[in-house]
């Protein structure tokens, strides 16, 4: 059966594109990658990028387009660099884990981003807003290189002079109670 719509029907919050963070960086894993070229008019038709899904901690989600070469083959600079930096990730990652980096190192992007979405690798990237035609939008911050941990996500932000944005909620505990006997067996 279709859907049917009442006649003063208004759109619903879509939370992909409803969620507007702060400026700063987020821990966030990749979910989805696909290639594409892009079809729209503007300066990037005809251009390739990968199309990334992610998720942030609060489970909200996102696309981005890392464009990594235009409609005439050259190198887009901010794509290559993003791409790069999450090879740099994957083999430090190799090395602590003293493995044999020669695969990473012969891969394509492709399977780079792919290894971060089978091995639910956590990356930290940066995100701000943007204002266009009176719209708020919250776009990857190009200019930061995705992070591979914590610290390295800390001293970017200090760099910067932006925050590093925890999304998880803090849950409160109750404290333990404390028993009124004493038994022998317990520890």
């Amino acid at each position: 059966m279709a859907l049917k719509f009442d006649k003063d029907a208004v759109y619903k919050k879509n939370s992909g594109f409803d969620f507007i963070g702060e400026d700063g960086i987020y821990l966030v894993e990749i979910i989805e990658n696909e290639i594409r070229t892009e079809e729209f008019e503007g300066r990037y038709k005809g251009s390739k990028y990968h199309n990334l899904k992610i998720m942030f901690q609060n489970g909200k989600t996102k696309y981005i387009k890392i464009y990594y070469e235009n409609a005439e083959g050259d190198i887009d600079a901010s794509g290559y660099n993003f791409l790069l930096s999450l090879r740099n990730i994957l083999k430090e990652d190799f090395e602590d884990a003293n493995k044999d980096t020669s695969k990473v190192l012969a891969a394509d992007s492709n399977q780079i981003v792919n290894s971060f979405i089978k091995n639910k690798r956590p990356i930290y990237l940066a995100f701000r807003q943007s204002e266009y035609k009176e719209t708020t939008y919250f776009n990857l911050n190009k200019f930061v290189n995705p992070l591979g941990d914590l610290s390295d996500a800390y001293k970017e932000a200090e760099k910067r002079k932006i925050e590093v944005i925890d999304l998880i909620e803090e849950t409160k505990t109750e404290p333990t109670q404390v028993d009124d006997w004493d038994d022998e067996d317990d520890l």
